[in-house]
């Protein structure tokens, strides 16, 4: 996969091991990244260079759950496709996984009824098949922040000619009163509120169920999917169970955003006709 990517022919490659670490543990991340890469040097013979390395080996240590991976670029893409951030801006990278999770395929109307800056929306004409992309917000500012990441995204000639064919909105909405019609939206992605930067716990305990009703109506009838990312798993669970008669619950992985422990959330939509 690596030589497939960076089209290398190296016989004694240069290497570097680094390590993240999210939890508790009785070592720290310099130890993981100088034991494995001593033994990477024995086993293999490879070259450390911390600083000009052609491969950087990755250790991803999050509590219990260990995973070891090797990069595939050089920087990380975690800023791409943005330019004007908000307060709580999603992660590219991020919002390419929770699309991903949703099996997203040529047709589709993608939505994310609370877009923040635009991340999911940008990713979703970038990465996926979508040929529908509709975002809404409250903040009229954030939706300023999402065109200026548009008009951006377009800026280069070449997306712009192979976009050209997708359909693109965004709109100042109230997320518990959107105004698009029942069962006609395939995949809905989101980042919740937290509760932390933006709202509170007591304001997610009302706005939560506000969009699961909404979510509920709008999403296709046995084949809409929904990903949503949040802390406040709380509020998100008591939603789902007011909820649960339109919506099977899919799988629920935890993530990292910046230190808070969040979970993402992945859903189908039942046969169940809302009213």
């Amino acid at each position: 996969m690596w030589r497939t990517i960076h089209d290398k022919n190296i016989d004694i490659p240069k290497y570097r091991v680094s390590c993240k670490r999210s939890g508790t543990h009785s070592f720290e991340s310099p130890q993981v990244a100088s034991s494995f890469g001593g033994e990477i040097n024995d086993h293999c013979g490879w070259i450390v260079d911390l600083n000009n390395f052609d491969i950087e080996v990755m250790f991803l240590i999050n509590d219990q759950d260990v995973r070891i991976c090797i990069t595939l670029t050089k920087e990380s893409l975690h800023r791409r496709n943005i330019v004007n951030f908000g307060r709580t801006t999603l992660k590219p990278t991020i919002a390419y996984g929770m699309l991903w999770h949703c099996k997203i395929q040529p047709g589709d109307v993608v939505c994310d009824p609370l877009c923040g800056s635009g991340s999911i929306l940008i990713e979703a004409l970038a990465s996926m098949n979508s040929s529908v992309v509709i975002g809404g917000e409250i903040d009229y500012r954030l939706i300023l922040k999402t065109l200026d990441n548009y008009k951006s995204f377009l800026e280069d000639a070449e997306i712009a000619r192979e976009k050209k064919w997708a359909h693109f909105d965004i709109f100042n909405w109230d997320a518990c009163h959107i105004p698009l019609k029942n069962s006609s939206v395939d995949v809905i992605v989101s980042d919740l509120p937290f509760g932390k930067r933006v709202g509170s716990h007591t304001s997610n305990m009302k706005l939560y169920p506000g969009v699961f009703n909404e979510l509920s109506r709008i999403a296709q009838v046995s084949s809409g999917r929904a990903c949503l990312l949040t802390k406040d798993k709380r509020s998100l669970i008591k939603s789902m169970n007011m909820f649960k008669a339109y919506w099977k619950r899919g799988p629920t992985m935890s993530i990292n955003i910046g230190g808070l422990s969040a979970c993402v959330y992945v859903l189908y939509r039942t046969a169940t006709t809302f009213s």
